[in-house]
């Protein structure tokens, strides 16, 4: 699971990096050289003891825990560090922290600690922009677009380039068949969608590459209830809770969602998620949603992945298996697939991740999966193996490659794809505030539709882009980028544009991009109103392509006593479908 985070430094000396501090200088003799900081809720500033902070430099690491102010620090020479922050099942991590002679360095780390079993609350804008050189972004429930459809495909449609039918999906790591259903969002915690420049691990296809992390239970027991009705009738309710089996050891979660159509008939979805940490440094999460839609639809996915972290955290070991069943409607059925009966997989999967120091930083990984079932009374097998490295040449240059082999099997058709990728980031600046960058990638089309729909179409196109973003030193609530895209399908090449920005602050948040390749512009803006306990959000988020769709909404949230929320929304929609609106009501314990 990615959680969103920032960094504040302050340097008694000269700062490690950003705008120069006006403090004078103080004698390494006098003032000793540390590295330290606090840890704190990113909603509630509530201070975090016990989280466990991790130093590295090269082969050596050391620990620590927070005391009971949230604070930690480590004596240290003057070098590079990276520090890692775990707290319950969330992870924080700063890379390249430059540390000189006679520094105090203070780190603030800040986490979404609470925010993870809410359902319906309406929470601050997300602070990051680390998707901005990735084409692509991550979309969490901190703010979530308004949108027609209640599952995580609304979650992929306001990425530009990104299609949410044709996207390939994983949940927790673990794929899930195309054309079945979606998940629904009170499931979800955050999608991260990209469109070029994917991490090696990520499966690619025409739609994006987009990664489903599950909401998850913690040591607080939490519980949401949240209904809607629409103006042609229809309605849905839904409902999640989760807490502690055995403190700081094993939690769980479980949700219920059901939608009732214009003609009464209700479609039904569950959730079921145990997450067990045999130590910190071993874990095991499972996980089943269970889905029954009244068109005849039926989608049963379960999931079970292991994770180990040996070698002081530098060596992360993965492993996983899932099983899926889609039954879907007779005519649908037979009309994209060309078989008769439903759809299964199982696969099992293993990964392996090595963070070293040799000539720069290096973050390895490794892995392979395989799979098997049936369509009908058709067999079919898919397997993948992949390897890649991210090289940190200096602070402010970036190598990536990668490469995957796929190969997939349908009765007696088969095919291969091997996909490689390659990029080359350079940040003029220094201080993380842009990059200028190349990017080479082969997009499979192997998972673009339903099993066995790559037969007689083209395997692959291929990609090549030149892109920028930069960040004002003096405004860093902006990040603007744009890139040229080149791509090439069966001989035929086709050139076009991208261009975004991206607006963070406390009252005012906006995420635009445009690309004139798929001819989609998106934009998602949200203006905030009110103190902590009494807030109103407005937002508005459209996308314009082959599919046009506009959402508009205004929330209201109150906080009561204890950790009860309560909110308000009115929505409304237009767009290809028609209009729509809704009301909705929710609350949190």
């Amino acid at each position: 699971m990615r959680w969103h985070a920032w960094l504040v430094v302050v340097a008694l000396g000269h700062p490690a990096w950003g705008d120069e501090l006006d403090v004078a200088p103080c004698p390494a003799s006098v003032v000793a050289t540390t590295l330290g900081g606090v840890v704190r809720d990113r909603t509630t500033e509530e201070l975090l003891a016990g989280a466990t902070v991790i130093l590295t430099i090269g082969d050596h690491t050391e620990a620590a825990i927070t005391d009971e102010t949230g604070t930690f620090s480590f004596p240290v020479e003057p070098a590079t560090y990276d520090l890692t922050v775990y707290f319950a099942d969330s992870t924080w991590e700063q890379r390249k922290i430059e540390v000189a002679r006679g520094q105090q360095i203070v780190v603030v780390a800040k986490l979404d600690s609470t925010e993870r079993v809410t359902g319906c609350y309406f929470g601050p804008p997300p602070v990051t922009t680390e998707a901005m050189p990735h084409y692509g972004r991550d979309i969490t429930r901190d703010w979530a677009p308004i949108a027609r459809d209640r599952t995580d495909r609304a979650w992929i449609a306001p990425i530009e380039g990104a299609d949410p039918e044709r996207a390939v999906t994983t949940v927790g790591g673990a794929h899930r068949l195309a054309g079945g259903l979606g998940v629904p969002l009170l499931f979800v915690e955050n999608v991260e969608t990209r469109t070029l420049r994917a991490e090696a691990h990520q499966a690619m296809g025409t739609g994006g590459a987009a990664e489903v992390s599950l909401v998850s239970g913690s040591n607080e027991s939490h519980a949401a209830a949240r209904g809607s009705i629409d103006v042609d009738g229809s309605g849905r309710g839904e409902a999640i809770a989760g807490g502690s089996i055995v403190h700081d050891h094993a939690w769980w979660i479980g949700g219920l969602v059901a939608h009732a159509n214009r003609d009464g008939r209700l479609d039904g979805d569950a959730l079921l998620r145990l997450d067990l940490a045999v130590t910190p440094e071993h874990q095991l999460a499972v996980a089943a949603i269970g889905q029954t839609h009244t068109d005849g639809t039926r989608d049963d996915w379960a999931d079970a992945a292991w994770t180990s972290k040996l070698d002081d955290y530098r060596l992360e070991l993965h492993a996983g298996a899932t099983a899926e069943r889609l039954v879907l409607p007779a005519l649908t059925f037979a009309r994209s697939i060309g078989a008769t009966g439903e759809i299964d997989r199982v696969a099992g999967r293993t990964s392996v991740i090595y963070r070293a120091r040799a000539a720069g930083y290096h973050h390895l990984e490794a892995g392979t999966e395989l799979g098997t079932g049936t369509v009908g009374l058709v067999r079919h097998a898919d397997a993948v193996a992949y390897a890649g490295d991210q090289w940190d040449v200096k602070p402010n240059v970036t190598l990536e490659a990668a490469v995957r082999g796929e190969l997939r099997r349908f009765g007696g058709a088969q095919t291969r794809v091997t996909a490689p990728r390659a990029a080359i980031e350079w940040d003029p600046t220094e201080e993380g505030r842009g990059g200028i960058s190349i990017a080479y990638e082969r997009v499979p089309h192997l998972d673009d539709g339903p099993l066995g729909a790559w037969r007689g179409q083209p395997r692959y196109h291929d990609e090549l882009a030149l892109g920028a973003h930069y960040e004002p030193a003096h405004h860093d609530w902006i990040v603007v980028g744009a890139a040229t895209r080149m791509r090439w399908l069966a001989g035929a090449e086709r050139t076009g544009f991208d261009g975004w920005a991206r607006i963070r602050g406390e009252r005012l948040s906006l995420q635009a991009g445009a690309t004139s390749l798929d001819r989609v512009a998106t934009v998602m803006a949200r203006r905030r109103f009110g103190s902590y306990d009494e807030t109103f959000d407005a937002t508005v988020n459209a996308r314009v392509g082959l599919h046009r769709e506009l959402g508009a909404g205004l929330a209201w949230r109150h906080r009561g006593h204890g950790s009860t929320v309560f909110d308000t929304a009115v929505e409304a929609f237009t767009g290809d479908l028609g209009p729509a609106a809704r009301l909705v009501l929710g609350a949190r314990f």
